[in-house]
């Protein structure tokens, strides 16, 4: 994954309280980070649909047994 550094630094002679609004380099910067932050969140959703699957496969197992049938105690 690409590493960006933030533009936006205190010693930058443009700074001003709404420069986030204006500047093109920080709305260029702010665009990259939500498209990383929505890949990271894809992701993750992936990762948390198999995690609840293998938790059903193996609540199944230990209920059932490997091949289906009721364990007999």
């Amino acid at each position: 994954m690409e590493q960006r550094v933030n533009p936006c630094r205190k010693d930058c002679p443009k700074r001003a309280g709404d420069c986030h609004v204006w500047c093109e380099k920080y709305r260029a910067f702010r665009a990259w980070k939500e498209e990383e932050y929505a890949e990271r969140a894809a992701r993750a959703a992936l990762d948390e649909a198999d995690a609840v699957r293998g938790k059903k496969i193996r609540r199944d197992v230990r209920q059932r047994g490997l091949d289906g049938t009721r364990r007999r105690g």
